[in-house]
């Protein structure tokens, strides 16, 4: 679909399960300040999943994937990418998935974005847990982090090489636990390395042999 604000636009009316399995996406258009456009954009307060190939998204507010309405109050949450996501405008996250339930991101292709505040993924649940595994992720405009997940209850965090604009990895929960754990490198050029915290829980990041680099004022690891 080429020259909308929507590349797939889905409501599950009354709660019902949204499951979309998409082939090649570009959006040549920018979105709109409070809602946005976006290569697939699903919302339902019952279950959503989503299976994309390669999405293109050009200008501001046009994500390549968001879930969850403006509001983020989806419930469970699946979102599984196996092609390229790029997104060149402002606030344009490669995913940015809002729910109350479980979220769970696989992303097994690449995810670039270079606007500024785009993050790689972004992903947010007020009453559940986060699990993301993630391949390679470049979020170089400024403010943009590379991963950002928040969940009440645990947070799990899986990723390959990540160079971002921002920090690297932000993970955080207020009442469960937090890893991260990483096969690739991570480059933060303005924030840090990993952040990874717990309010109530442990807070565990293992890199292996692989590098975090932070830039300018940020830490390498901070926990």
């Amino acid at each position: 679909n080429t020259g909308a604000a929507w590349g797939v636009f889905a409501v599950g009316k009354g709660g019902a399960a949204i499951d979309v399995t998409t082939k090649d996406i570009v959006v040549n258009q920018p979105g709109l300040p409070i809602n946005g456009g976006a290569g697939i954009s699903v919302y339902s307060v019952g279950t959503q999943k989503v299976t994309s190939a390669n999405i293109s998204t050009k200008g501001d507010d046009t994500d390549g994937i968001v879930t969850g309405g403006f509001f983020g109050i989806g419930g469970d949450t699946t979102i599984v990418s196996t092609g390229v996501i790029t997104t060149t405008g402002k606030d344009s996250d490669g995913i940015d998935a809002g729910a109350h339930g479980f979220i769970n991101i696989k992303n097994t292709g690449t995810i670039t974005t270079t606007g500024a505040s785009a993050d790689g993924i972004a992903a947010d649940s007020d009453l559940s847990k986060v699990d993301i595994e993630s391949a390679t992720i470049s979020a170089t405009g400024t403010g943009s982090v590379g991963i950002h997940a928040f969940g009440v209850k645990d947070v799990t965090v899986k990723t390959g090489t990540v160079t971002a604009g921002a920090t690297a990895v932000d993970a955080n929960s207020t009442t469960g636990n937090v890893l991260v754990t990483g096969t690739g490198d991570l480059i933060a050029n303005g924030g840090d390395g990993v952040k990874a915290v717990s309010t109530l829980g442990s807070a565990t990041v293992n890199m292996g042999a692989n590098k975090i680099t932070a830039k300018n004022t940020g830490a390498g690891l901070s926990a």
